[in-house]
């Protein structure tokens, strides 16, 4: 039996998908949530590397939901359907928000009031994971949020492929990352991983 969808990454020339049923029939998919914060203003994780500053607080969670139009927008884009807007690095935003509502399968991306969208760093990576054994394969999605950015509660992340919630939201988590200041950039990472 079918339950999840996944699409880890998708070019012109092939998409790479999984195709979940119940843990012990084949897969099970897991995405990892980690938010580092750092004081000053930076643009992007190459610039955070280069100048050598060092987080003053790195937060992890695993707590996560597909949503039925991100499971939509992989079977559009499996079956080569026109319009359909890529994941990748000119669409690919995390979007960070205020709501607290738990996840649910029908939302259509963040629920809060304050709402914030930030293209990636670069093209989404696809690595190979070898923190589990046997070693997998994961798609990462990175975007830093500079100092003047998203200045408000962080509760709720998602993967979305426009530049709001307009676009085809892959998935939603819910949890308190705390409350970014001006002045500060926080780079959001997302991890989905098949095992």
């Amino acid at each position: 039996m079918v339950e999840a969808i996944i699409l880890l990454a998708c070019s012109t020339n092939f998409c790479l998908v999984i195709i979940m049923g119940k843990a012990e029939e084949g897969a099970v998919a897991k995405a990892e949530w980690i938010v580092e914060k750092y004081h000053g203003d930076f643009k992007n994780v190459e610039e955070i590397r280069r100048k050598g500053a060092k987080p003053f607080e790195v937060l992890k969670a695993e707590k996560n939901i597909l949503l039925r139009e991100g499971i939509q927008a992989i079977w559009q884009l499996v079956a080569g359907v026109s319009g359909v807007t890529p994941f990748n690095a000119s669409n690919a935003r995390i979007g960070v928000g205020d709501g607290t509502a738990a996840a649910s399968r029908d939302q259509t991306g963040l629920q809060g009031t304050n709402k914030y969208w930030k293209l990636v760093d670069s093209a989404p990576v696809i690595e190979e994971d070898t923190s589990v054994s046997p070693s997998t394969y994961r798609i990462v999605f990175t975007a830093t949020f500079g100092g003047d950015e998203a200045n408000f509660a962080w509760n709720e992340m998602t993967v979305v492929n426009a530049s709001n919630d307009n676009g085809q939201n892959l998935n939603r988590l819910v949890q308190s990352f705390g409350t970014k200041a001006s002045g500060q950039s926080w780079v959001a990472t997302c991890r989905i991983r098949l095992t």
